[in-house]
């Protein structure tokens, strides 16, 4: 496995040599000889968001091989997984430059507390990834025209 400059943190790393627009980045690698293996970096944990509300989830990715996925988890108000519907993962496709990722996401007006999110940044299976400029937050969707 290739090392990177930053501080390691087993299958993860924070690598100052690969970044899309910064300095940094978060890398994510599996060897090949671990075919088999998963690993997460949870990014964000536990942010309060709003019910009922629009947000947007972007991000920078750049996967040479391997199956990488940002997801994004909803908790209730007292930080219990809210369910149906609570898990929405955002696939990233296999490319040797930095691309650019949006997922939008909808809370529910059934808890009159609100949520939270936790964002997870995955990979699967042997290779290695790259996330940089992640983002979530709220937006205004397009009206739609009737």
């Amino acid at each position: 496995m290739r090392r990177t400059a930053g501080k390691s943190f087993g299958f993860h790393s924070v690598d100052s040599t690969q970044s899309a627009d910064g300095k940094r980045s978060i890398r994510i690698a599996i060897p090949a000889d671990a075919p088999d293996k998963s690993t997460g970096y949870v990014a964000a944990n536990y942010i309060k968001v709003e019910k009922g509300k629009s947000y947007k989830l972007s991000f920078k990715a750049r996967c040479p091989q391997g199956k990488a996925s940002a997801t994004v988890i909803l908790y209730d108000s007292k930080k219990r997984y809210a369910g149906f519907g609570g898990v929405r993962k955002t696939e990233v496709k296999n490319s040797d430059t930095w691309q650019t990722f949006e997922s939008e996401y909808f809370t529910p007006n059934r808890d009159a507390d609100g949520y939270y999110i936790c964002l997870q940044l995955e990979l699967r299976g042997a290779g290695e990834v790259w996330f940089d400029d992640v983002k979530f937050a709220e937006f205004a969707p397009a009206a739609i025209k009737t």
